[in-house]
C-alpha cells in the first residue's frame, strides 16, 4: 500500500462478496460458520430496508476491509452492535480499520446512537483486536469465561458516543 493511498469508504456491492470472505477468511481469526455468518450479514446489507448497515474499504480498486453494525439493539434505546469489522493481512496498520470504525461509529451517532457495543473473543489471538479498541476509546466492560469454548472468552467493549442525550428533568421547587 502507498504511503499516500487513501481508502474510499462505500456502501457494499454484491460483487464484493468474493473480496469479504477472502478478508474475513485470512489470518485464522474467524471459524469457517463464523464466515459463513459475516456472508449471511453481507447479503441481507445489501437488501433494501436491512437492519444491518455496512461499509467497505477500497484501495486501488480493491476491497480491503468492511465494517457492519446495526441497532438499535433490541429492548435499548440507544445502543448499537459493531457486528464485524476486519482489514486485509496486507493492510493492517495503515489505519483502514481506523478509518472504519470511526465511520461506523458515524454511521450509528446519525441512526440515533449513544452507545456502540462490540464483542469478540477472548483468545490470546485477539489482544491485538482487544488493543484496537482500547485505542480508539472502548472500554473493557465485561468477560464470559468459556462462553466460545473452554478458554474462550466472550470479551464485551462498550464506547460511549456523541449521540443525542435524554434531557435532564426539571426538579419541582
Amino acid at each position: 500500500m502507498a504511503a499516500h493511498s487513501q481508502p474510499l469508504l462505500r456502501a457494499p456491492l454484491p460483487g464484493d462478496r468474493d473480496a469479504v470472505r477472502r478478508i474475513v477468511s485470512a489470518g485464522g481469526f474467524f471459524s469457517a460458520e463464523e464466515v459463513d455468518i459475516a456472508l449471511e450479514v453481507f447479503d441481507e446489507a445489501l437488501l433494501p430496508n436491512s437492519c444491518y448497515a455496512y461499509l467497505v474499504a477500497e484501495l486501488d480498486g480493491q476491497v480491503v476491509g468492511l465494517v457492519s453494525w446495526g441497532g438499535p439493539i433490541e429492548q435499548t434505546e440507544s445502543c448499537f452492535d459493531l457486528y464485524w469489522i476486519a482489514v486485509d493481512d496486507t493492510c493492517r496498520g495503515h489505519g483502514i480499520g481506523a478509518l472504519l470504525i470511526a465511520a461506523a461509529e458515524e454511521g450509528a451517532v446519525r441512526a440515533g446512537a449513544t452507545q456502540l457495543i462490540a464483542e469478540t473473543s477472548g483468545r490470546p489471538l485477539y489482544a491485538p483486536t482487544h488493543a484496537f479498541y482500547q485505542r480508539r476509546g472502548y472500554l473493557r466492560a465485561a468477560e464470559l469465561a468459556d462462553f466460545y469454548a473452554r478458554g474462550d472468552a466472550k470479551v464485551f467493549f462498550v464506547k460511549r458516543l456523541r449521540g443525542k442525550r435524554s434531557a435532564p428533568t426539571a426538579s419541582a421547587g
